[in-house]
């Protein structure tokens, strides 16, 4: 048997090969996507279930939970993903590019960073912009990733942004933030994974982004229906109670009811503010009118989950409250030294 003869000619043409595979479009796997869609979308449903002031009551513990889950569940996605990835390369005799291992690093870093903010939000707040920042960096991976491919990675991207800021200018609730990530995740992404290989080979870009305006418009859609679901409510069982009358002691204490508070009704408030610098918990007694209407569901004599708020439909407490504004800050004073002045702002709506 005779040894191949290694050639300057075979050399040339090994090094041609080499540059040529490094120069082929990085390509992302249907797995690549459904694996960290499903991830991400079971993550949302999950962990602020788990992860409550009532499990993990100091900040420094629901630190710890969100970086054991997130952090755990992300890194066994990336290792399974990897795994699928050399797996079907082997089978199809390729080789992963220089390129697509770069590409692939710079994912699991931004998700990486991802995690770390995420931790860093528990801590110091801003929990409220996690979702739209986990959309954001999704969107911002794959743009990166299309940069180095002809799959429409680049309108996927650019629809995941797009959603991220929408949400943000929406004015939703967090709770509807959480299911409008898990359902762009946890359906766009598989959904994507499905489209990406029927739109490669189009090379027309307008009919990449016309696909990708599409799947923008499903999810949009899909959000939409959601926030409508979960601020749906029927109307409460019970008969309508005046102000009046329940004053005057002559509501039911128990069984479902309907207190209804007229335009002008005085509530009396209490404010309860607690610092580590203060000595003991400050407490403020206070009262309030109503400007219009309220119609508020008693369950055995205390309030229910579901208020109506002027001509607006019932809806679940939750969705009807929003704090718009919360400021604190200090003045010089001539005799105190210091005066603290704090402000909050909270819409009902209609």
């Amino acid at each position: 048997m005779s040894e191949q003869q290694i050639t300057p000619q075979s050399q040339l043409d090994a090094i041609h090969a080499m540059l040529d595979e490094s120069r082929h479009s990085v390509r992302v796997d249907g797995h690549t996507l459904t694996i960290w869609g499903v991830a991400g979308g079971l993550l949302c449903v999950v962990g602020d279930l788990w992860i409550t002031h009532e499990n993990f009551p100091e900040a420094w513990m629901r630190a710890l939970a969100v970086l054991g889950l997130v952090g755990g569940v992300l890194a066994l996605a990336a290792g399974l993903d990897w795994r699928m990835t050399r797996r079907a390369h082997q089978l199809q005799e390729r080789t992963l590019s220089f390129v697509h291992q770069r590409v692939r690093r710079v994912w699991w870093y931004l998700m990486g960073l991802g995690v770390a903010m995420n931790v860093g939000m528990v801590i110091f707040g801003g929990g409220f912009l996690s979702y739209s920042m986990w959309l954001f960096l999704v969107g911002l991976a794959l743009v990166v990733q299309g940069l180095f491919s002809r799959q429409p990675l680049i309108p996927l991207g650019v629809a995941f942004q797009v959603i991220a800021v929408g949400m943000l200018a929406s004015g939703v609730e967090y709770v509807a933030l959480r299911w409008i990530t898990a359902i762009v995740l946890g359906v766009g992404l598989p959904l994507a994974a499905w489209m990406l290989p029927r739109l490669e080979s189009a090379q027309a870009v307008a009919r990449h982004w016309l696909a990708m305006g599409g799947w923008l418009a499903l999810m949009t859609a899909l959000s939409v229906a959601s926030v409508s679901l979960l601020r749906a409510t029927s109307a409460p069982a019970g008969a309508e109670i005046p102000l009046a009358q329940w004053r005057a002691g002559g509501a039911v204490a128990q069984g479902p009811a309907v207190l209804a508070l007229p335009p002008g009704a005085a509530l009396p408030l209490t404010l309860t503010f607690n610092s580590d610098a203060l000595e003991r918990p400050l407490t403020v007694e206070s009262e309030v009118k109503l400007t219009r209407p309220l119609w508020v569901e008693m369950v055995s004599g205390e309030p229910g989950a579901r208020l109506r708020s002027g001509a607006g439909p019932w809806r679940k407490s939750l969705y009807a409250l929003r704090v718009r504004q919360l400021s604190f800050r200090a003045q010089a004073d001539a005799e105190a030294g210091l005066r603290l002045q704090a402000s909050m702002r909270m819409d009902v709506r209609e």
